[in-house]
């Protein structure tokens, strides 16, 4: 089970209110909780979501549909596939990241550090954005996949990218491949 750690903004947005959070606990997932952040480019809601464990963050922007609480679980899941597939990890590797995200329960952000690493990489890829001219004009992929291949301080200066492949590489992700009782990390 994980919990999806959002920001204010996002609450608001996807109509969560406070009688229905939760309180969040330690995730069992190989890259943990979820953190969820949104900016507007462009004139268009982007979402940004990232691993509390590994800093691993991709966006997903809001098209003619609405984002619905109840389509959260299978943007996240599909997102993290489609990264991970660029990213060139095996498929086994992917299976085993996206197969911990099945139960989700919302929460607030409440760690003020990884709340720091959110708003810094929301900076990140609205800065990269707005200087490849707009998204009409960027590369999303290539930003996305730059964005997790730089140092993060609070990784000991590993990228995201690292500090995933190190944990699906991991006996523990093998284990979780085959079922969905992986130990705590």
């Amino acid at each position: 089970m994980i919990h999806l750690q959002c920001t204010h903004s996002v609450l608001k947005h996807l109509g969560v209110r406070p009688k229905d959070l939760r309180q969040a606990d330690e995730s069992d997932a190989l890259l943990g909780n979820w953190s969820v952040s949104n900016f507007v480019v462009d004139r268009r809601h982007a979402f940004l979501f990232m691993s509390d464990r590994t800093l691993l963050s991709f966006m997903l922007l809001e098209g003619k549909m609405r984002f619905e609480l109840s389509k959260v679980q299978g943007l996240l899941q599909g997102g993290l596939g489609q990264l991970l597939e660029f990213a060139q990890f095996p498929p086994a590797q992917i299976d085993s990241a996206v197969a911990g995200l099945d139960v989700i329960a919302v929460t607030r952000t409440k760690d003020r550090a990884l709340l720091g690493n959110l708003t810094s990489l929301a900076d990140e890829y609205q800065h990269r954005i707005h200087y490849s001219g707009g998204f009409a004009a960027c590369d999303l992929t290539q930003i996305t996949l730059s964005v997790n291949e730089g140092p993060q301080r609070r990784l000991g200066w590993s990228s995201a990218f690292e500090m995933t492949r190190e944990l699906l590489a991991s006996p523990h992700a093998a284990r979780a491949h085959g079922g969905r009782d992986a130990p705590a990390l």
